[in-house]
């Protein structure tokens, strides 16, 4: 991105004024150090708080607070970001996704990417195996409200109404059950609670995610076919899913 920060900047104007000149990254943290010792001085360690983003900051933040003494630290950035995903999966399959997540799309027959915008963002490691899985001849779904880089490669591009996934995601759930199209032995073996999920999706109706989605059902019903058809080689991507439209 040609606006993007490449050195240090040191505000020169009025805050919000946008007027700032280069600086060193000796005087960077220079002026960082400064503050936080004087600011240390006058207040305490207690002066001071950590906002940390999750395990991804894990060690370089905690080793810093530790060398501060710093006692007041916030993840909140974290919850906002893909916490709820990773405390979902924990609570459904006793693990995390991980970072970056464990999905093997290079083997896929077919790829669904739905919260995520791989092929612009996010790990190269991925990108490099999504690659592989498309170079196979695998077939893709892709959920974005734009015509993004994955999308123009997809075979099936869903425009999503912003903010409403989960709609989709419970129609597909419902589809595939109504349909019998899901896999009996696996759901028998290895999980409790089908029967719940059943009777809780009963009212997702393919008419009632179009509604909310925007996608028609057609297109819904069509793409939950194609998981059916390519299973179990069905990369579902757990994408960032974050909640950074409110309650949603």
């Amino acid at each position: 991105d040609p606006d993007r920060l490449k050195y240090p900047l040191k505000r020169v104007g009025k805050r919000g004024e946008g007027k700032w000149k280069r600086i060193s990254w000796d005087e960077a943290l220079d002026t960082i150090a400064e503050n936080l010792k004087k600011i240390q001085g006058k207040y305490g360690s207690k002066g001071i708080a950590m906002f940390p983003h999750g395990v991804s900051t894990k060690y370089s933040s905690f080793l810093f607070e530790n060398c501060l003494g710093v006692e007041n630290s916030s993840e909140a950035s974290f919850y906002q970001c893909r916490g709820p995903r990773d405390v979902g999966y924990m609570s459904t399959f006793g693990i995390g996704p991980g970072s970056p997540e464990r999905i093997d799309m290079a083997n896929s027959d077919l790829i669904v990417l739905i919260g995520t915008h791989l092929g612009e963002n996010v790990h190269v490691s991925q990108v490099k195996e999504w690659i592989e899985g498309l170079s196979r001849g695998a077939k893709m779904v892709v959920v974005d409200p734009r015509f993004s880089v994955a999308a123009g490669k997809a075979d099936q591009w869903l425009p999503i109404k912003p903010g409403t996934d989960t709609a989709l995601i419970l129609a597909w759930i419902n589809y595939l059950i109504q349909h019998e199209l899901y896999n009996k032995e696996f759901v028998a073996k290895y999980t409790i609670g089908f029967e719940q999920l059943r009777e809780s999706v009963k009212t997702a109706t393919l008419k009632w995610a179009e509604e909310i989605t925007e996608i028609k059902a057609e297109h819904i019903k069509k793409t939950a076919e194609m998981m059916a058809k390519y299973k179990p080689h069905v990369a579902i991507h757990p994408g960032r899913h974050a909640t950074w439209y409110g309650n949603d």
